[in-house]
């Protein structure tokens, strides 16, 4: 629904409410309790205040109907104007006058009769073959299906319309803006409502846009707001048909643009997504060169000569990762336990902060390295390798083998799919080349020892 629609909806219940409490004082009748039922033979002269769970109104009210419950049948017969507000309102009966209505689903069935207006809120309005609107029918909910006739005008503001009756003079519709035209949505989810007890209420499936079934007729023109061009057959409509472009806030606008670019903005978005991760690269490259250059030089040693063991002692430091991060969380919460029941809570607070701090060390070396530092070691290889074939003095440089490699790399990662599996494997043959670095490292330094 448009926000327009929102809004007028909020405003339609608002309005309810007001003129529910603005009747002038004078004689009524007032039910409550959990079900309401007017007998067949019962006749209310006054007017009739009703609040229940279930209201049924099978007699005559001589008077107004002002209901506010989850589920309001009328099915008998009310010579003054029915104000109502339930999740669901069925009018099966005769109503006088006017008819202001607000709930998820309203229906008019096949011997319902309004004598003058209809105005509603909510989420589905259904008028059935048979059923009759004496004067304008005026809406603001999600979908509407009009089988019966509206002897006056119909101003909707909604977002699916299926006419299958007669409108008498002109019929209004504001769709705002929808994504997909009417022609490319075949299936649509269908609406589900609930209401009181967690209920399920059925209502009709109605497709988005507008849709005029065979026999549908407006008597005069057909004006509508929408961003796509309908088919009317020109039987239908003995009037002119109008299309209005729907005027958007600029929030929703500037919303729009970026869900739907043009060709001309994706091209752009793409180009610098590149450029911005090129500049991630090399930033965080010539850092990573500059703090840790024996690291750093280590690291591409291991993946020149070892690519597969790389490659599959990835997957073991991925598993390893996260086993180390498990067993910090145990630590913390069986140190914080013992300590705790020692009474040695100044232990225990020492212990839990070093984990915490240790968990937050770890997570954030582990995102840094998987982030940028494995990238950094590819892009600075996979230059440097290049640059041997075309220009081997500029391979030997520090920054120019990066400065390629890194706009190769930010080029191939913003391919779909293809650079999700490139940066997948750069991330467990970078974290297999760490695993080899650190176990080489933690041998050679048992070797003294066990000397």
């Amino acid at each position: 629904m448009s926000r327009f629609s929102r809004i007028l909806t909020w405003a339609g219940l608002l309005a309810l409410l007001s003129l529910s409490l603005a009747f002038p004082a004078q004689a009524f009748t007032g039910k409550t309790g959990e079900t309401v039922i007017i007998g067949k033979d019962e006749v209310i002269t006054d007017d009739l205040y009703v609040a229940a769970s279930e209201i049924v109104v099978d007699g005559t009210i001589q008077g107004d109907l002002i209901a506010a419950g989850s589920v309001i049948t009328i099915n008998g017969v009310v010579e003054g104007d029915v104000i109502a507000a339930a999740a669901e309102i069925n009018l099966n009966g005769r109503v006088a006058d006017d008819a202001r209505l607000a709930a998820a689903a309203i229906t008019l069935g096949e011997k319902a009769s309004v004598g003058d207006d209809v105005v509603g809120a909510g989420a589905s309005l259904e008028t059935r073959p048979g059923s009759t609107i004496g004067g304008d029918l005026t809406m603001a909910d999600a979908q509407n299906l009009l089988a019966g006739d509206v002897a006056g005008n119909a101003q909707l503001s909604t977002a699916a319309l299926e006419l299958r009756g007669k409108i008498d003079k002109n019929l209004s519709v504001n769709l705002g803006y929808q994504e997909q035209p009417q022609a490319d949505q075949q299936e649509t989810m269908p609406m589900v409502i609930f209401g009181g007890n967690g209920r399920q209420i059925h209502v009709p499936q109605v497709r988005p846009g507008i849709t005029l079934a065979e026999g549908a007729q407006v008597g005069g023109d057909l004006d509508y707001t929408y961003n796509h061009e309908i088919s009317v057959p020109q039987s239908a409509i003995s009037g002119k048909v109008q299309r209005h472009e729907p005027v958007l806030d600029p929030e929703e606008a500037q919303r729009l643009r970026e869900m739907n670019p043009s060709p001309a903005q994706r091209a752009l978005n793409f180009g610098l997504d590149i450029l911005r991760h090129f500049i991630g690269i090399v930033v965080f490259g010539l850092a990573f060169m500059a703090l840790l250059p024996a690291w750093f030089t280590n690291l591409e040693q291991v993946i020149r000569q070892k690519p597969l063991p790389s490659l599959g002692w990835g997957t073991v430091a991925w598993a390893a990762f996260f086993f180390a991060l498990l067993l910090v969380i145990l630590l913390i919460v069986l140190g914080g336990v013992v300590f705790g029941a020692l009474t040695l809570g100044g232990l225990a607070g020492v212990v839990i902060w070093s984990g915490i701090f240790l968990l937050f060390g770890l997570i954030l070396a582990f995102i840094v390295f998987s982030a940028f530092g494995v990238q950094v070691l590819f892009s600075h290889l996979g230059g440097q390798l290049l640059l041997q074939k075309l220009n081997p003095e500029l391979a030997a440089h520090r920054v120019w083998p990066l400065l390629l490699g890194a706009f190769l790399f930010a080029l191939l990662s913003a391919i779909p799919v293809l650079g999700g599996l490139i940066g997948f494997a750069a991330l467990l043959a970078g974290l297999g080349a760490l695993w080899l670095l650190v176990s080489a490292w933690w041998q050679a330094r048992r070797a003294p020892a066990q000397a």
